[in-house]
């Protein structure tokens, strides 16, 4: 008998040494193989992918008409389970039109497959303003058939045609690519200096007097092959002169605002006159806003020459937008910064996306810039309001798309872009100037174009699917 339990209790212990060794084998090898998070950049945008409720993928969105060529040779950022390997690796390259297949095999040899690809975003709601912005195209002077030493002050749009101020060229709106087409220009003293158009996609633009025998002129086009239609005129003998920077929001054939920088002594004078139109009736001056430059960022004499400024809305009180200097000589504060406020209250900045304002605000880059010559301009899209500023450096010029909303109390940073770039310039060009103007193309589309002289024209699209 004794002999007997013996061996039963010699079984059950090798039995429970048995069982234990058995588990502790299985608890030594881990079984997990995820991919934890998934993003990769898509033309300086981060874009993070999502797990599908069924199946092993993962899907990242992209917004239609996108430029297939931005989802080459990219690398992205993967996370895995802990002790678990990844097949192809992260750091390879990989071409994400396409489905991309990752193997990742767990610490007990457990193999599983994920797939990633792209998929489009949710569309926008009604009055939620716009997402996804992707560059269409970019173009040198060259390609565009204009001056490659610049004289060409600014850009419209009309039609299908992207018009340029002093030449009077035309390209595609949609392509870039230059038409036989004119602007016509009959009647016009000397040459139309600035040109833009209105929220309905009209022609208006006007005379410089120093060069068009001492006439500021505003003109409006009802298409690029009609004469212009004269809309105001003013003499200019001496003093502060109009028609530097000229810009206009509403509908210049039923209730819009244009208005004027004031060039004194080398340099704007930080007057901007202002002219309503009603019913598309002759246009009657309006107050002026008074915007003193060199208050937050001290400057030189001619740190800012041509004071673009921008509307929200054809109201004379409605909120502005416009450039202020950022330099001191050899110190740089910012790269694109845009004063905006209403004519009663101008006292507030914003520091745009840019080569130059580092994520905390401060300067970088190492560049001697300034906003001297650059521009502003405010569009609506779906029940919001935008603002595009372009900055110039030593250069380059830089430009940021930023949602108005997004400017409050006073943005700072690099994170609020809706699009942005830079344009190569090479110093010496003409009046080394820019322009920004938009087309909206239907309720889901409004085309951005930024012109630098000298540095040619860049398209971009902003869309109502989700970023």
């Amino acid at each position: 008998m004794k002999l007997y339990l013996k061996i039963l209790s010699t079984l059950f212990l090798g039995g429970l040494l048995l069982l234990f060794n058995s588990c502790s084998q299985n608890d030594h090898f881990v079984t997990d193989n995820d991919i934890l998070s998934f993003s990769l950049t898509v033309n300086g945008e981060q874009k993070t992918g999502v797990k599908t409720t069924q199946g092993d993928t993962i899907k990242f969105k992209m917004a239609p008409g996108f430029n297939t060529n931005t989802l080459e040779d990219l690398v992205p950022s993967i996370f895995i389970s802990g002790y678990s390997t990844i097949s192809p690796l992260p750091s390879e390259p990989q071409n994400f039109n396409e489905p991309v297949k990752y193997t990742v095999t767990a610490q007990d040899g457990t193999i599983r497959e994920w797939i990633v690809k792209w998929t489009y975003g949710d569309r926008v709601k009604d009055g939620n303003g716009g997402g996804a912005t992707i560059p269409v195209w970019y173009k040198t002077p060259t390609e565009l058939g204009i001056n490659t030493t610049g004289l060409e002050s600014s850009i419209g749009v009309s039609g299908d045609y992207l018009v340029f101020s002093r030449s009077n060229k035309t390209v595609n709106k949609y392509t870039g690519e230059p038409t036989d087409k004119k602007l016509n220009v009959t009647g016009v003293p000397g040459q139309i200096f600035f040109l833009v158009n209105d929220d309905k996609g009209n022609l208006v633009g006007c005379t410089l007097p120093a060069i068009s025998s001492g006439k500021f002129n505003v003109y409006k086009w009802s298409s690029i092959d009609d004469a212009p239609q004269l809309i105001y005129t003013e003499d200019y003998t001496s003093g502060a002169m109009p028609g530097r920077k000229f810009d206009i929001t509403g509908d210049v054939n039923g209730t819009a605002i244009f208005s004027t920088n004031m060039y004194e002594s080398g340099k704007s004078n930080g007057k901007i006159r202002r002219w309503k139109i009603t019913g598309g009736g002759t246009p009657a001056e309006i107050s002026s806003v008074i915007v003193p430059i060199g208050e937050e960022y001290p400057a030189t004499a001619t740190a800012i020459q041509w004071q673009s400024f921008a509307m929200s809305a054809p109201d004379e009180n409605a909120r502005f937008y416009t450039t202020v200097p950022a330099l001191l000589w050899g110190t740089l504060y910012s790269g694109i910064v845009v004063k905006y406020g209403t004519p009663d209250n101008v006292a507030v900045l914003s520091k745009f996306r840019g080569s130059f304002v580092q994520d905390d605000g401060s300067a970088g880059g190492g560049y001697w810039g300034n906003i001297i010559q650059g521009h502003v301009s405010a569009f609506d899209f779906n029940g919001k309001t935008y603002v595009a500023a372009c900055g110039f450096s030593w250069t380059r010029y830089t430009y940021c798309l930023a949602a108005d909303e997004d400017l409050f109390p006073g943005c700072i940073g690099k994170n609020i872009g809706y699009w942005y770039g830079e344009i190569p310039f090479a110093s010496g060009i003409g009046n080394g100037t820019s322009s920004i103007t938009f087309s909206n193309v239907n309720n889901n589309e409004m085309l951005i174009y930024v012109y630098v002289e000298g540095g040619g024209v860049a398209c971009g699209k902003m869309t109502r699917y989700e970023r």
